[in-house]
């Protein structure tokens, strides 16, 4: 039978800071970075953009 005090791996995350000092600046980091990939993309289908003949 286990015991009321034994460790869970729970335990190890409850100790650790959140990334940036918040989840709210993590959670805006990605943001931020996921709409630079989409400008990205879109910058570079726009400037390659070649139109096939019919």
């Amino acid at each position: 039978m286990a015991s009321a005090d034994a460790p869970t791996p729970d335990d190890d995350r409850t100790d650790q800071p959140p990334p940036l000092g918040s989840w709210a600046r993590m959670y805006l980091l990605v943001a931020v970075l996921a709409i630079g990939v989409m400008f990205a993309l879109w910058l570079i289908a726009a400037t390659y953009n070649i139109r096939m003949p019919d």
